[in-house]
C-alpha cells in the first residue's frame, strides 16, 4: 500500500511539474535528485590570452543560452523535465596543464550571466586526453579531446551543490600552436545538493 501511495505521489509531482510553463522552473525550486546543465562554449570571439608557462594554457570561452534538465527518480517512477533557463549565457575560464602531447589536467570556473553571478568551479579527475592526430572535418583539422572533473565550489543559485563536469571538445588546429586553436566544447554538468 505504501509503495502505491509513494508512486502515486511521485506521479502527481511529475504531472504538476509537467504542467508548469516553459522557463518558469528554476533548479532551486525543484525537490529533485539531480540538475543537469548542458552548455556549448567557444572561444571564436574571444581574444587570445598569454600563457603563463610553456606547458600551461589559459582559455576564455563564451556560451549561448543554457539548457537545464531535471531528473526525478523514485523506485519505478522517473521522469525528465527540460526547460529554458533564464540565463543568457556564461563565461568559462580554463587553466590547462599539458602533461604530454595527448594528456592534460584542467581546472576551471564557469560564471553565469544571472543576477547572482553564480559560479561553478571544478578540477579534473585523472587526466584529460587529446587524440594523437587531428580529424579532418570539412577540410579543417580538428583535434578532439575530453575530460571529467569534479565540482569543488558552487555559488549563487547553485550554492551547496556538488557534482561532476564532463567536457567533449574540438580544437580547430589549422593555425600553429594550441594557444591559437579555436575551441568548441559541449560541457555537461550534473549536480545534486550536498549530502543528497
Amino acid at each position: 500500500m505504501m509503495k502505491r501511495l509513494h508512486i502515486a505521489f511521485c506521479t502527481a509531482v511529475l504531472v504538476m511539474l509537467g504542467t508548469m510553463g516553459q522557463g518558469q522552473v528554476m533548479a532551486q525550486d525543484l525537490e529533485s535528485p539531480t540538475t543537469d546543465l548542458v552548455l556549448f562554449f567557444s572561444n571564436i570571439d574571444q581574444p587570445p590570452v598569454e600563457t603563463p608557462a610553456p606547458d600551461t594554457l589559459i582559455v576564455t570561452e563564451r556560451s549561448g543560452p543554457v539548457t537545464v534538465t531535471t531528473e526525478i527518480s523514485s523506485g519505478e517512477v522517473s521522469g525528465n523535465i527540460e526547460t529554458d533557463r533564464s540565463l543568457p549565457g556564461a563565461t568559462l575560464i580554463l587553466t590547462v596543464k599539458l602533461l604530454s602531447l595527448t594528456e592534460f589536467t584542467i581546472s576551471g570556473v564557469i560564471t553565469f550571466d544571472d543576477a547572482q553571478n553564480s559560479t561553478i568551479k571544478f578540477e579534473s579527475v585523472g587526466n584529460g586526453f587529446f587524440e594523437e592526430a587531428p580529424s579532418i572535418i570539412n577540410g579543417i583539422p580538428f583535434l578532439r579531446g575530453a575530460y571529467m572533473a569534479r565540482i569543488t565550489e558552487a555559488t549563487g543559485q547553485f550554492a551547496g551543490m556538488v557534482g561532476v563536469v564532463t567536457d567533449n571538445l574540438w580544437l580547430d588546429v589549422s593555425r600553429p600552436g594550441l594557444n591559437n586553436a579555436i575551441g568548441f566544447e559541449v560541457v555537461t554538468i550534473r549536480m545534486a545538493p550536498s549530502g543528497f
